[in-house]
C-alpha cells in the first residue's frame, strides 16, 4: 500500500513519517520574508553564496540541516 502523504507544519507525512524536502523557490521565498541577500544569508547560515544560489536555482539539493537553520531564523525574525 502506498502512502498519499498528507504532511504536518513540519513537513513530516502523518502516515508513512516521510520528509517533504523544501523546493528552490521556497527556500528563495524563505530568504526573502528574512529580507536577506544571498550573501547575508549564506553567512548566517555558514555557507557560501554561491550554494544558495544554487539551491535556489535547483542546482544543488537543500539538505536538512540548512533547512532548519532558515527556519530557525524565521523563527527569531518573527519574535523581533
Amino acid at each position: 500500500m502506498s502512502c498519499n502523504h498528507i504532511f504536518d507544519e513540519s513537513g513530516i507525512c502523518f502516515e508513512c513519517d516521510e520528509r517533504k524536502q523544501m523546493t528552490p523557490s521556497e527556500f528563495k521565498q524563505a530568504r526573502q520574508k528574512l529580507g536577506l541577500t544571498q550573501l547575508a544569508l549564506a553567512n548566517a547560515i555558514g555557507m557560501t553564496s554561491k550554494m544558495v544560489g544554487m539551491m535556489e536555482r535547483g542546482q544543488a539539493g537543500i539538505e536538512l540541516r540548512t533547512e532548519l537553520a532558515i527556519k530557525q531564523l524565521i523563527t527569531e525574525s518573527d519574535k523581533e
